[in-house]
């Protein structure tokens, strides 16, 4: 049996930086991952599953971050305190006693780190990833996906009001009367489609959570490297067994992150598309339903004056084909929240099973600490 004391501190200190990194993954999901859920949106219907996820994204970056690992190292110092207040011979009695661990078998799929040639970045006891740099501010995902007019909006009435809306609150965002310019349709189809732009941010940092959990994984890939620099024998080889079961339970709680940003990101953008094609058949209909409206009041006037009733039936046949497109938008619409409501339900029933065990997106359970030293 083999200990160096300076090595089982940096030992430590490796696990505590990592349980310092997903701390930080767990307050930056805390802090961009919510969904405004006012109003009665389609994207609405997934509101108890996403509670759900996050409610259990945020139990496993607390139990890893608060739990897991600080009691990890902490396992770690308190065998080297055993190690340096014994000794050697008792402490390898006591080592003799442990159950064997199979390093190799949790090994197993685990890809060899080590510096190449050029490589200085992988030290003893160094972190091999900067984990926290992934968890970046995420974009205005409203900015992302803005309203633009368009140059043939001057043959829409309904276009010209949209786009004159947006123009004075771009001019007011100039002005910081107000943050960015705003959609009139935007303002009136969120409740109807829902917080588009907050279940894009939740994807996205799903993937920024995900990322930095594999930087951590691959940190404890190189602390249980690191163990045979510091320490040798069956406790030893438990403690490096443990960390690589760490590892790997992070690598499954990254791929299920990022299956379930999918899901999110798949209902945002099929809520902001469906929300612009909404948008253009209002403008449509409205366009339609004014001039319908204008036909009908020519036509009665014209026809009031019996001599213009061929005139007349003309204009009320025109009328009658602009009532027919204001219908057929309406039942469009219709039709397209049909669709938005089977593109949430994907997210809705991956949502009731995240977290179970045998969920389409399970979070992995934690594995319990070694038997160690103390």
């Amino acid at each position: 049996m083999y200990v160096d004391p300076a090595g089982m501190s940096g030992l430590e200190d490796m696990v505590n930086r990592a349980g310092e990194d997903a701390d930080s993954a767990r307050s930056h999901y805390d802090k961009h991952a919510g969904i405004n859920w006012a109003g009665e949106g389609i994207i609405n219907h997934c509101h108890d599953s996403d509670e759900n996820i996050q409610r259990n994204v945020r139990d496993f970056l607390r139990k890893l971050s608060h739990e897991q690992l600080p009691a990890t190292a902490d396992a770690i110092a308190y065998a080297r305190d055993f190690y340096a207040r014994t000794d050697k011979a008792s402490a390898e009695r006591l080592d003799s006693t442990l159950a064997a661990a199979d390093v190799a078998s949790a090994s197993r799929d685990v890809a060899v780190m080590a510096p190449g040639p050029s490589d200085q970045s992988l030290v003893r006891f160094g972190d091999a990833c900067e984990p926290h740099t992934r968890l970046t501010t995420p974009p205005d995902f409203n900015e992302q996906m803005p309203f633009t007019p368009k140059w043939h909006d001057l043959a829409s009435v309904g276009a010209m009001v949209r786009d004159a809306f947006w123009g004075v609150t771009w001019a007011a965002s100039k002005l910081n009367i107000c943050d960015r310019p705003y959609d009139l349709l935007e303002i009136a189809l969120k409740p109807i489609c829902g917080d588009w732009a907050g279940m894009a941010r939740v994807a996205h940092v799903l993937r920024q959570v995900s990322d930095c959990m594999l930087d951590v994984s691959s940190n404890l890939v190189w602390a249980a490297q690191c163990t045979k620099w510091a320490w040798n024998g069956n406790a030893a080889d438990a403690a490096t067994v443990h960390l690589y079961v760490l590892e790997k339970a992070l690598g499954q709680a990254a791929i299920t992150m990022l299956a379930i940003g999918k899901e999110y990101d798949g209902a945002a953008k099929g809520a902001y598309d469906f929300s612009d094609t909404i948008g253009s058949l209002i403008v449509d209909a409205t366009d339609a339903a004014v001039t319908a409206a204008a036909a009908a009041g020519v036509a009665g006037v014209v026809g009031s004056t019996g001599a213009g009733l061929p005139i007349a039936l003309i204009i009320g046949v025109f009328c009658l084909s602009e009532v027919r497109k204001v219908v057929n938008c309406c039942i469009t619409i219709v039709q397209i929240i049909s669709k938005l409501d089977a593109l949430t339900s994907t997210l809705k029933s991956a949502g009731n099973d995240f977290g179970s065990i045998d969920g389409d997106f399970p979070l992995p359970a934690l594995p319990p600490l070694p038997e160690l030293p103390r």
